[in-house]
């Protein structure tokens, strides 16, 4: 199911931002510096962003948690402008959360 995620969902959003970065960037990047990237780091700022509301997060998500997450919104740099990501971990590719993730009002019940 997709959903809007809200403040609670920081911490599950923030181990699936960080799994996924170390496991599409393995190789890409310094080992160094995927290994400093921290899920507490990672969870305040998305603590600061769902808090903020100046975008949209919705969480793709599964009977044993969060599987992954989409946001977008405007940018800093000007209004016109929009910033979206979205990351799928391993473990939630392949099960269409992608799709939902993208497209997440045609997934929501």
């Amino acid at each position: 199911m997709v959903r809007p995620a809200t403040i609670g969902d920081a911490a599950e959003i923030a181990r699936v931002n960080v799994a996924t970065w170390r496991s599409a960037y393995r190789n890409l990047l310094p080992d160094d510096f995927l290994a400093a990237l921290t899920e507490a780091n990672y969870a305040e700022r998305w603590t600061r962003l769902i808090g903020e509301g100046s975008g949209r997060v919705f969480v793709a998500e599964e009977p044993d948690g969060i599987v992954g997450f989409a946001s977008g919104g405007r940018t800093a740099l000007r209004a016109s402008s929009t910033r979206s990501t979205s990351w799928l971990p391993p473990r939630g590719a392949g099960r269409g959360a992608k799709w939902c993730a993208r497209w997440p009002a045609r997934c929501a019940r």
